[in-house]
């Protein structure tokens, strides 16, 4: 089996825009459990339904699991998309596509930790603003818009990638 080349790719404006946009998400996702946590009530909403409405209580705690997660996952997809070499694509790769198909695939796992980084930013918010004003939930649309904007950027990047041209 032949090797796949393994190139250092250059970050431009949107790569870095990309990274800033994670990094501030995550600081938020960190940060806001840390100044609203000894506001709260001891039982928080810590599961919401497909419609956007709380459906489970748990201990204030839970307000921690959120970042716990979000950070884990978002630095393993950055750590993945430093390896692009090691992706599945629907193509073969070779010199002439290995720079556009391996920043379209790295572009695609950033921008999914920035989409999940956010979404759980949102979920945290609307916790705290549930326990703390009774805010009732995520909203009705918040699971489509999350499902849309996940699967857009997977799609958009994997089109990107399939349908270039010399």
């Amino acid at each position: 089996m032949k090797k796949r080349p393994i190139l250092d790719l250059q970050k431009n404006e949107f790569d870095l825009m990309l990274e800033v946009s994670g990094i501030l998400f995550l600081l938020i996702l960190i940060v806001m459990p840390a100044i609203y946590y000894w506001s709260l009530p001891e039982t928080i909403a810590s599961h919401f339904n497909a419609k956007g409405e709380p459906d489970g209580y748990s201990g204030k705690w839970v307000i921690w699991l959120l970042p716990l997660i979000g950070t884990v996952t978002y630095v393993g997809l950055r750590k993945l998309s430093r390896i692009p070499h090691t992706y599945n694509y629907p193509m073969k790769i070779d010199r002439d596509n290995a720079e556009v198909a391996y920043r379209n695939s790295s572009r695609m796992m950033t921008s999914m930790a920035v989409i999940i980084t956010g979404a759980f930013c949102y979920i945290n918010f609307a916790m705290i603003r549930s326990a703390k004003d009774g805010f009732e939930g995520l909203g009705k649309l918040f699971l489509p818009f999350f499902i849309c904007l996940l699967f857009g950027s997977i799609f958009f990047f994997t089109y990107k990638t399939i349908n270039y041209k010399k």
